[in-house]
């Protein structure tokens, strides 16, 4: 099945539409960082998708509404915070949906980098982040060069650079839990827009059976902007943006 990803218009929006993506954000707990009421939830999520500052696209699929998109704190030409939840919990088949997207980001609002954070507890939203998406823990690759891990933690400890990374990447309690009714840590992650154009590039470079002088598809995608462009009405697991 399709999925789009539809820019959000809270003025165009109608009722049944709105209903929907606000029952289907208040299902999703997890998306809360600290306790409330349903109505106080009710408010802040009306607040976050109507702040103009933010960006915000509404997953379909067969006519169905079935998760948001967003973007927050956004800082021009730098940064930007990266939220995704969908309705049915569900991230297989996914992955195409939201590179796509990123890409998207990254070329029109010219970003360095995009920002996720994580609760420490959620770990298949967590490995999905790092091993699908490709986001890393700030400072991992900076971990990877240091002398004191290379000589003496990799011996010791596996993957020595992301645990390192994975102490010092974090906000600590900074989330609250539902499940155990504590605070705990939020895991911080980036993807720069320098390793994104990279495995892009490297995604549609020609393999051995291919010609080396393809027919360029429309829009430029030149050797110095690999991001491939934004495929329109691509199926199966992949996915469509819009706007």
């Amino acid at each position: 099945m399709t999925l789009l990803a539809v820019p959000f218009q809270p003025l165009n929006v109608n009722e049944r539409t709105a209903e929907s993506l606000l029952n289907g954000m208040l299902s999703v707990p997890a998306i809360f960082t600290t306790p409330g009421t349903i109505e106080e939830r009710r408010i802040l999520i009306a607040s976050v998708l109507s702040d103009p500052l933010n960006r915000v696209w509404l997953v379909w699929q067969a006519g169905s509404l079935i998760g948001a998109l967003l973007l927050t704190h956004i800082s021009p030409k730098v940064d930007a915070q990266c939220h995704l939840v969908f309705f049915d919990r569900v991230l297989f088949g996914r992955k195409a949906l939201l590179w796509n997207l990123m890409g998207k980001v990254f070329q029109e609002l010219d970003l360095q980098r995009l920002t996720i954070e994580v609760p420490e507890y959620l770990t298949p939203l967590y490995k999905f982040i790092r091993k699908k998406l490709m986001f890393r823990l700030e400072g991992e690759g900076a971990a990877e060069q240091h002398p004191l891990i290379t000589q003496k933690l990799n011996p010791y400890v596996p993957n020595g650079p992301t645990w390192v990374a994975r102490l010092g990447s974090r906000r600590e309690r900074a989330y609250w839990n539902p499940e155990t009714k504590t605070w705990i840590d939020l895991l911080r992650l980036r993807l720069l827009r320098s390793e994104y154009e990279q495995i892009a590039g490297e995604a549609h470079a020609p393999r051995p059976t291919e010609s080396r002088d393809p027919v360029r598809p429309s829009g430029n995608a030149s050797a110095a902007n690999p991001t491939p462009p934004i495929p329109v009405g691509v199926r199966g697991t992949a996915g469509e943006c819009r706007g």
